[in-house]
């Protein structure tokens, strides 16, 4: 079963189906055939036509529309024809007048150019004219000027030759004068002798300016001469007087070498006698140290001068409180007359001195001590 749109039909079976295009003889093939038309409309088209339409009857208008139509398009292409051709020769026709306006135009520019061209060779022709006239009137100018200027020249020089005959007859006769081998031979005689002149008057000038060269050489030499006379007479002046001041330096110098070396002799006296002073002092001192020195437990001679002094002191001030304590108490008879060596007293505590302790020691030194006379003298004698 086939479905067309919205018919159907109904076929039996067949054993061989055909679509019929177009009308021919029947076959024997044919005759078992079974032909049946194709309905290709639509459903609108079909209620028109018919149902019952058959399809050559339908195939048959379509070729009549179908000439129809290609009547229509060849009319058409007639007239398209037609109007391709007339409008070919109109073209034609235009470009005959395009080209005729061409040529028009070209000889047109043509000529322009050419008037053009003249104009210019005119205007230049003019210039140039123009130009020349104006350099031939300024050549004319000028070459006037020059004949005025050559023409003054002329009658300048036409006066000096007339001034000038007179040296000329003066110089032949000179001719006549001069020996035959004075002058070379030349064409010109004259010429000669005032080549020769001019040659003795060159040497003349260069004579001349030698001299002054000279002169002026000789001048400034002499110049230099008494400058240098007068500096070096400046110079004696000032050498003069600085050997009068190195000389009063000098006797200055020698005097205050006399003065130093009498005072170096002065001061040499004065050490020799400090040093005699010195020395003896040193043996006074290592004297005094040696006997004030009780308990020997360095030598004397091994001891610095500061600990030698030391002693000595330490023996004056043991000395003086050995007096002190040895003075008798106020109210006490017959104190004056007593010697102070001959006490037992005082020995017994000199003798005990050296046997106290510590302690009493520094009590003792805590004491006030009086300085002596012989403590005094010992100072004074060191002082000096």
């Amino acid at each position: 079963m086939e479905t067309i749109g919205k018919y159907k039909l109904e076929l039996e079976d067949q054993k061989e189906n055909v679509f019929v295009t177009q009308l021919r003889e029947e076959d024997e093939e044919d005759i078992k055939v079974r032909k049946f038309p194709i309905v290709e409309e639509t459903s609108g088209r079909l209620l028109d036509t018919g149902l019952n339409t058959f399809q050559s009857t339908l195939l048959l208008k379509k070729q009549v529309e179908v000439e129809k139509v290609h009547e229509d398009l060849e009319i058409k292409r007639r007239q398209f024809a037609d109007r391709m051709a007339a409008c070919q020769i109109k073209e034609e026709e235009l470009k005959k007048k395009q080209l005729q306006i061409r040529e028009r135009v070209g000889k047109f520019e043509k000529f322009i150019k050419e008037n053009e061209a003249k104009r210019r060779r005119a205007i230049q022709k003019y210039q140039t004219e123009l130009k020349l006239k104006e350099q031939k009137a300024s050549e004319q100018d000028i070459l006037s000027n020059e004949l005025e200027i050559l023409k003054a020249k002329k009658a300048r020089l036409e006066r000096k030759m007339a001034k000038y005959s007179v040296y000329e007859k003066f110089l032949l006769k000179v001719l006549d004068v001069v020996p035959e081998d004075y002058l070379e031979t030349s064409d010109s005689m004259i010429m000669g002798i005032m080549m020769r002149f001019k040659t003795l008057s060159a040497t003349n000038q260069t004579l001349v300016q030698m001299l002054t060269d000279r002169a002026d050489e000789i001048e400034s030499s002499q110049q230099k001469l008494s400058d240098m006379n007068q500096s070096h007479t400046q110079n004696l002046v000032l050498m003069n007087s600085e050997l009068a001041c190195l000389q009063e330096k000098l006797e200055d110098t020698m005097q205050k070498n006399v003065e130093l070396e009498q005072h170096l002799v002065n001061r040499k006296a004065i050490i020799r006698q400090q040093s005699e002073i010195l020395g003896r002092i040193k043996l006074a001192i290592d004297n005094l140290a040696e006997k004030c020195q009780k308990i020997v437990l360095v030598p004397v001679e091994d001891q610095d001068f500061d600990t030698k002094l030391r002693i000595i002191q330490d023996h004056i001030n043991e000395y003086n409180d050995i007096i002190w304590l040895a003075r008798p108490t106020e109210g006490s008879p017959s104190v004056d007359n007593t010697p102070v060596t001959g006490s037992p007293s005082i020995l017994k505590k000199e003798s005990r001195l050296p046997r106290l302790r510590p302690q009493e020691s520094s009590l003792k030194s805590a004491v006030p001590r009086r300085s002596g006379p012989m403590e005094l003298r010992f100072a004074a004698d060191v002082k000096s």
